[in-house]
């Protein structure tokens, strides 16, 4: 069997790439992951310590029809459940359960680690 490229047809492992570059919810997940890389690194930070610049960077997903931002404490909290591990632009978001006795429910930290896989 012969492959398409040798046929002259683009290599679809091009075409991959360039669907990534252009789709905006990889995007905006972009823009969240470069602001936290920039506040936090790869600490591990609960959703409540989130720096200002993160959160505002969340809420920019949340924007309404009419452009104005509607987000809220529940609204971060469930963008990062669904993020977590999601790996975009050589980032992926990692959630780490934290259990105490002095809680009566577990509480989660989120950190962004670096990864060579996109």
């Amino acid at each position: 069997m012969v492959p398409l490229v040798n046929l002259g047809a683009r290599d679809p492992v091009d075409r991959i790439a360039t669907t990534k570059a252009v789709d905006p919810g990889r995007n905006n997940i972009l823009v969240v992951y470069e602001a936290w890389w920039a506040a936090h690194g790869n600490k591990e930070v609960p959703a409540k310590n989130l720096d200002s610049s993160v959160v505002d960077a969340i809420a920019e997903t949340a924007a309404g029809r009419d452009g104005g931002i509607r987000y809220s404490r529940q609204y971060i909290a469930k963008w990062l459940v669904k993020h977590t591990n999601t790996r975009v632009g050589g980032y992926v978001l990692i959630s780490i359960l934290i259990e105490s006795p002095k809680t009566p429910r577990p509480v989660y930290h989120y950190a962004l680690k670096l990864t060579k896989n996109e």
